[in-house]
C-alpha cells in the first residue's frame, strides 16, 4: 500500500516538475525584448529609419525639432524621446510589456531654433494588428503646437517642448495590451514642423506656385477644395521630411508575470514530491 502511494507520489511529482518546465518553455518562446530599430547614417544631423517592411523615413536636419529629452537646465539627460509606462506613469522607460498591462506612451520634442514656421507637430502610430503598415487606424497620438504669442518656442526647455498639459512631456492614451499582442509590436513616432509638410504637400501635388510662409499661416484657415487637406493629414509615416526627427521601436509583450493559480499548484506538487522522496531516502 505504501509502496503504491509513493509511485502516485512520484508521478505526481513527476507532472509538477514537467508541467512548471513546460509551462517555462512556452512563456519564453513568447517572451520578446524591446529595442529601437531607428538607424543614423553616421550623420548626428540626420535621422533615418529604413524598414523594408514599414517603409522609409527620413529627416534632413534635427535642428528644429527633436525626440530626445531635456531637463529644466537645457541639459540632455536622454538621447531617446519615446517612452512607456505600465505604472501609471510613475515611472518611464522600455521596459517589456505582458499581456494585460495597461500602457501609457510618453513623447519628449526639444528644438535649438525657433524658425519662421507656424507650427511644430508630433505624430505617433502603433501597428496593433502587426500588417506592416501604419495606417489611420494605428495612429495613438498627434500634437499640432502653434508658434503664437502666447505659445511661444523657444529654446528654455520649460517651454520647448511639444506639450498641451506639462512642460516636460507629452503623453498619449492608454492602451490595454492582450494576447493578440504578445509577438510583440512596432511603433513609430515622428516631429516636424509646417514648413516641412507644406513644402512636401506642393511638391507631391505637382502645385502651380511655391507656398509662402503667409500660406503655412492661413492653411488651416483656407476653405475646402479638391487639393486642401489638413496638416495632421498630410502628416505621413513615411517618406522624407527636411526638419525633425524619427523613432521607431519594437516593444516586446510577454505572457503574464504574474503565477496563475494553476501554475503554482503544479509548482506545490513538484517540490512536495521532492521533499517527500528526500525523506525516505534519509529514513532508508
Amino acid at each position: 500500500m505504501k509502496t503504491g502511494k509513493r509511485q502516485i507520489l512520484k508521478i505526481l511529482s513527476a507532472i509538477g516538475l514537467f508541467g512548471v518546465f513546460a509551462l517555462l518553455c512556452f512563456t519564453n518562446a513568447y517572451a520578446a525584448t524591446s529595442y529601437s530599430v531607428t538607424q543614423w547614417d553616421g550623420d548626428s544631423y540626420e535621422s533615418r529609419t529604413t524598414d523594408t517592411i514599414y517603409g522609409d523615413a527620413t529627416h534632413e536636419t534635427t535642428a528644429w525639432q527633436a525626440l530626445d529629452t531635456y531637463n529644466v537646465d537645457n541639459e540632455k539627460t536622454d538621447e531617446y524621446g519615446v517612452f512607456w509606462s505600465r505604472d501609471g506613469g510613475e515611472t518611464w522607460g522600455h521596459e517589456d510589456l505582458y499581456v494585460g498591462d495597461t500602457v501609457t506612451f510618453q513623447f519628449n520634442m526639444h528644438k535649438d531654433f525657433i524658425g519662421t514656421h507656424y507650427a511644430d507637430h508630433l505624430k505617433a502610430w502603433v501597428d496593433w494588428d502587426n500588417d506592416g503598415t501604419y495606417d489611420n487606424t494605428d495612429q495613438i497620438a498627434y500634437l499640432e503646437r502653434k508658434l503664437t504669442d502666447n505659445e511661444t518656442v523657444s529654446t528654455n526647455p520649460s517651454t520647448s517642448y511639444v506639450t498641451p498639459v506639462n512642460p516636460n512631456f507629452f503623453t498619449s492614451q492608454s492602451f490595454t495590451i492582450d494576447s493578440s499582442n504578445l509577438d510583440g509590436f512596432y511603433l513609430r513616432a515622428r516631429v516636424t514642423c509646417s514648413e516641412s509638410l507644406l513644402y512636401r504637400y506642393y511638391k507631391e501635388n505637382s502645385k502651380s506656385r511655391f507656398f509662402s510662409d503667409d500660406d503655412q499661416f492661413e492653411w488651416n484657415d483656407r476653405e475646402s477644395t479638391s487639393w486642401w487637406t489638413s496638416y495632421e493629414n498630410m502628416f505621413a509615416a513615411t517618406g522624407n521630411y527636411w526638419q525633425g526627427e524619427v523613432e521607431q521601436w519594437h516593444i516586446g509583450v510577454s505572457l503574464s508575470h504574474t503565477p496563475e493559480p494553476a501554475t503554482m499548484m503544479l509548482f506545490g506538487f513538484g517540490l512536495l514530491g521532492i521533499a517527500r522522496i528526500g525523506r525516505k531516502r534519509k529514513q532508508i
